[in-house]
């Protein structure tokens, strides 16, 4: 069991507690605060399958990868491994030695699964180099010359890099590591800064998980295709998984429920209420909406269309009448289950109608010329209003 003190406290106090502690059978791990003051969950509050265990898939192997992320394969694996073993659940150890005679490389592989929601930022230091993955890249795309890690570090010139990531609270997220040095001196540090805390840490107790071993190309060093796959970050699992690792393996899944929808947008026009609401990054097979004052109940719901991320609902401006506002509630489901908003009041406010006229337009007035006739008076000849010709002139 690994026990973290707060920074305050009297020597004669952590004795006492450490002395209760030593007592206890439990094996789950305590909701203390580390010297930095993160405090640590326990484990048994972390939604997960069963089957995984703590810290990281981890292989030495002979020879430095040359920056290659393709140089990892099974064949080296069986040709080039040293050890394939495991980390502690703390996660990599430090690599910091003055002398390597010969290259060496090695591989981590697992999830890094957050406690707590907001920017996580990870930093490396490389002697001579190394890659880190985390998310989709870490199980598909990180053999593709297309793939650009999360971090990247090398000698001489970027032997320290740091980068930040928006993570959510308890979600599983694949990671990939791959580091090598070719000779001389090596260097391997692993940091990272959690939200809200001051200072890094290497400690990464509860935040790494891995999935076991198992026959066959089900699972890469650590990481599960058919696992990542259900978790919506493979876009498709190997042929081999699919034809004989469901029933090979008795596998127990996570259940991953869509994200609670958020309402991002409404749009009222002379004929439609349009409502716009975000989906979240899980996958959503329906969604739709209740909003009891205008009839649409958990028994008459309206269905919103998906598209992307995105949802949207169309509701007919004739259903609003004279109402002011309208509570409206969310339901995003998919095979794992329905994820309810809570409710939303939105304001109704209907476009203004011009006022309507009953008078009818006064009708255009045509001006009409006046009659004239052209006289003659001798060898002259005059244009005169009327329809005769004056005293002394002739028609």
């Amino acid at each position: 069991m690994t026990v973290n003190w707060h920074r305050s406290g009297t020597l004669a106090l952590r004795v006492f507690i450490a002395t209760l502690l030593l007592a206890s059978s439990s094996t789950q791990f305590l909701d203390v605060a580390d010297a930095a003051g993160r405090v640590k969950r326990s484990v048994d509050d972390i939604p997960r399958p069963t089957e995984l265990r703590m810290g990281l898939s981890q292989i030495q192997y002979k020879g430095y990868f040359e920056r290659d992320s393709r140089w990892f394969s099974d064949a080296r694996a069986e040709s080039s491994a040293i050890q394939n073993s495991t980390t502690p659940s703390s996660g990599p150890a430090i690599i910091e030695t003055t002398s390597t005679p010969t290259p060496i490389s090695y591989s981590w592989t697992g999830y890094f699964v957050p406690d707590t929601t907001g920017e996580w930022y990870f930093r490396i230091t490389a002697d001579d180099a190394a890659f880190l993955w985390l998310g989709n890249d870490a199980v598909v795309n990180y053999q593709s010359n297309q793939s650009t890690p999360l971090l990247d570090a090398s000698w001489p010139n970027k032997t320290t890099v740091t980068k930040g990531i928006s993570l959510k609270k308890n979600k599983i997220y694949p990671l990939r590591i791959q580091y090598g040095n070719s000779g001389g001196p090596a260097t391997f540090k692993l940091n990272y800064l959690a939200p809200g805390y001051p200072d890094w840490l290497n400690d990464f107790d509860t935040l790494l998980w891995r999935s076991p071993e198992l026959v066959g190309d089900c699972t890469n060093f650590g990481l599960s295709y058919t696992l990542a796959a259900e978790l919506g970050y493979d876009r498709s699992i190997p042929r081999a998984c699919v034809t004989d690792g469901a029933d090979k393996y008795n596998r127990s899944w996570i259940m991953v429920k869509p994200e609670i929808p958020t309402l991002v947008s409404t749009k009222i026009t002379s004929t439609e209420f349009r409502i716009g609401v975000s989906l979240g990054e899980i996958n959503v097979s329906s969604i739709y909406l209740t909003a009891p004052a205008i009839g649409f109940t958990t028994s008459s719901k309206l269905s919103g269309k998906i598209s992307g991320n995105l949802a949207t609902f169309t509701i007919p401006i004739s259903k609003l009448k004279s109402l002011s506002k309208i509570d409206l509630s969310f339901y995003s489901t998919n095979k794992q289950g329905t994820t309810v908003s809570t409710k939303k009041s939105v304001p109704v406010l209907l476009p203004k109608q011009s006022p309507a006229t009953n008078a009818k337009p006064e009708p255009t007035k045509t001006k009409v010329s006046p009659k004239s006739i052209r006289c003659s008076k001798g060898d002259k000849f005059r244009t005169f209003e009327g329809t005769a010709c004056p005293p002394g002139w002739s028609k």
